[in-house]
């Protein structure tokens, strides 16, 4: 009896070791769980591969994507003047796109390597984003963390405002990339005292200049970056500050020395930018300074509650170029101020400062007469601070989520809210990226429908376009030029030789000729070669908004006109 009493008393302390060793069992089980998370999470290779995935797409999507020239900018002029280099005709000069020689060089490249083509002809815009994608990565790594950086990267990819004009000839793309890299140059400068990070610094800086003078504002980012540190005492100017001048002096006198190779005139690149935005609202010049301070923030925050609430249709419509990337920085912002996050302090005066200058920045300043012109506002101006954008809401998305090697309840509901919130910036911009590579498809649909026609015909062959229609040289690769013809300033269509071929426009009258849109009301010797009509594929969305740029064939028959 006292046996069995022992067994039953002894019975239910070895159910509770069964259950304790199955608990220890789950934890070792848990454990190995974590550690192999962790192993993952440490493992370099990782992060590195993850980081080609994202440049691999960046570069297929620009690639599949191409646009080549645009309608947004000045493509058709760089265009023009890397066919000029590539053929030993050019020269800087008083033209104000030829000074930009860090962007019509390397499209030159491309154009004396493979041709010009569509592809080419935005080769340097694709290869400026995905290695500005790189340099983004790294500046996560060197201010936060790997995760950060990687992250920060990924949102890099998709940012509208950059993969937009990236699959074109903007010169805001190229500009970024040279921005950035003086910015890591920077913070490594900064972080390692470091002679040749502070050598290369200027350089960068400068070289944004020579892509398009908004460039020039990084520079101004970055004195006033180096007085606030000088003067928080976290940068000595001592021998190795010192390298900052010296690349300066270096970069200045090769610049010098080419400007007086090319031109006769070696301050050409200072002097000819000057007086170009010294004469803004002249002839030829920029029409008018816009200044509505309230341009950029209706970019950066396009959805209204009625657009909002009107669907996808309407959030698509509104043919913004930001997505909601910038309301993901407003709430960043204001969850690192409230942590205290000092190392988003670089990202943060980087857009700060960047922003306020877009937004006040003088364009021109001069004493007799007195003046101070505002920054010309453009969307993709905002290309300059794109990077920063996207660090902060990288560093913001790793702050909340913490130590992501210690898995727990807390920390698994930030990574919930974390991807749910990225999936929705992701999934927008995805949206938006594809829209537009649509409407740009459509833009140019006819206009190379028209330049395969017209390649098949002899060089003799007169061609006369529009300045609005001017793509058709480029997508024939700039061959036979003699053979094409502007004709703006011609009176009347009782003009043009028979026997010519007309680009017409179908639904816009350009510089105020009398046969357009409808030819045939006044010339009646004219007719259809080729009507490319609507692009396949395209919605209707899309169909209304690239109207203004489809365009007929028209061949001259005869001169005579109905009028």
């Amino acid at each position: 009896m006292y046996k069995y009493g022992r067994i039953l008393m002894l019975k239910p302390k070895r159910i509770k070791n069964n259950r304790n060793k199955r608990g220890a069992i789950n934890a070792n089980k848990n454990m190995a769980l974590s550690k192999k998370a962790k192993n993952i999470l440490e493992d370099k290779k990782t992060v590195y591969f993850a980081l080609t995935i994202i440049l691999l797409y960046t570069a297929i999507y620009s690639i599949l994507n191409a646009t080549g020239p645009s309608n947004f900018g000045d493509d058709v002029a760089y265009a023009g003047l890397a066919n000029q280099i590539a053929t030993g005709t050019f020269h800087e000069s008083s033209y104000i796109f030829s000074l930009r020689i860090l962007q019509v060089y390397p499209i030159a490249f491309f154009y004396w390597l493979l041709g010009a083509n569509i592809y080419t002809s935005q080769a340097w815009d694709s290869l400026s984003f995905v290695l500005t994608i790189v340099i983004t990565f790294y500046i996560g790594k060197e201010i936060y963390s790997e995760y950060a950086g990687l992250l920060a990267a990924f949102l890099m990819s998709f940012f509208p405002i950059s993969v937009v004009y990236a699959m074109t000839m903007s010169d805001n793309i190229p500009m970024m990339l040279f921005a950035s890299a003086a910015m890591l140059a920077l913070i490594k400068a900064e972080k390692r005292k470091s002679r040749f990070w502070y050598f290369v610094l200027a350089p960068f800086a400068l070289a944004s200049f020579l892509v398009t003078p908004e460039g020039g504002i990084i520079g101004v980012v970055i004195v006033a970056y180096l007085a606030v540190e000088i003067f928080r005492k976290k940068i000595k100017v001592d021998r190795i500050f010192l390298f900052f001048f010296y690349g300066i002096i270096v970069f200045m006198f090769l610049l010098l020395l080419f400007n007086y190779w090319n031109s006769g005139n070696p301050f050409i690149s200072i002097t000819g930018t000057a007086h170009f935005f010294s004469a803004v609202g002249g002839q030829n010049t920029i029409p008018s300074t816009d200044t509505n301070l309230s341009f950029y923030f209706n970019i950066m925050f396009p959805y209204t509650p009625q657009v909002m609430f009107g669907g996808i249709y309407d959030m698509l419509s509104n043919q913004n170029t930001v997505g909601f990337y910038f309301y993901a920085l407003a709430a960043s912002l204001v969850y690192l101020a409230i942590r205290k996050e000092k190392r988003a302090y670089f990202p943060a005066f980087w857009f700060f400062a960047g922003f306020l200058y877009l937004e006040m920045g003088p364009m021109h300043i001069s004493i007799n007469p007195l003046q101070y012109l505002l920054m010309y506002r453009i969307d993709r101006y905002l290309n300059l601070v794109a990077v920063p954008v996207a660090l902060l809401i990288a560093i913001a998305i790793t702050r909340s989520v913490g130590n992501i090697k210690k898995i727990n309840g807390k920390t698994l509901a930030a990574l919930e809210v974390s991807a749910l919130s990225l999936l929705f910036i992701i999934g927008t911009a995805l949206l938006i990226d594809r829209r537009w590579s649509s409407i740009m498809y459509a833009q140019r649909y006819d206009q190379v429908q028209i330049a395969q026609y017209l390649s098949a015909l002899p060089n003799t062959t007169k061609i006369y376009y529009v300045n609005g229609l001017s793509d058709v040289m480029i997508y024939n690769g700039f061959s036979n030029m003699s053979r094409y013809h502007n004709y703006a300033d011609m009176p009347n269509c009782s003009d043009l030789p028979v026997g010519a071929y007309v680009i017409v426009p179908k639904y816009a009258t350009f510089d105020n000729l009398n046969y357009t849109p409808d030819p045939n009301e006044y010339c009646s010797g004219w007719s259809i070669a080729l009507d490319p009509g609507v692009p396949p594929g395209i919605s209707q969305l899309v169909n209304g908004s690239s109207s203004h740029f489809y365009a007929w064939l028209y061949y001259v028959q005869s001169n005579s006109t109905s009028k």
